[in-house]
């Protein structure tokens, strides 16, 4: 499964920030949590982002990602677009 495939199965999680159990959230900020989340799973490489208009934009989990890592992806507001992951500011 490809990882858009992986971001569409869990559409209907999108923003189900509170699903997340509090022990599994290192921040109250979902924006936060998605970058913590991403950051674990590209190891040993640095995050990068940058943002645009109302977008902050930065680097897609690897495709190997469980589906469990992109529902929390989901969860916190995470959209996969092309070749990175973005999240409204």
């Amino acid at each position: 499964m490809t990882l858009e495939e992986k971001f569409n199965t869990v559409d209907d999680h999108y923003l189900c920030f509170d699903d997340i159990p509090e022990k599994d959230k290192p921040s109250l900020s979902r924006k936060l949590c998605a970058m913590l989340k991403i950051e674990k799973l590209i190891a040993p490489k640095c995050i990068t982002f940058f943002a645009e208009h109302d977008e902050l934009y930065f680097d897609a989990p690897p495709e190997d990602a469980s589906l469990e890592d992109i529902l929390y992806l989901a969860r916190c507001g995470v959209m996969y677009d092309e070749d990175s992951c973005k999240v409204f500011t």
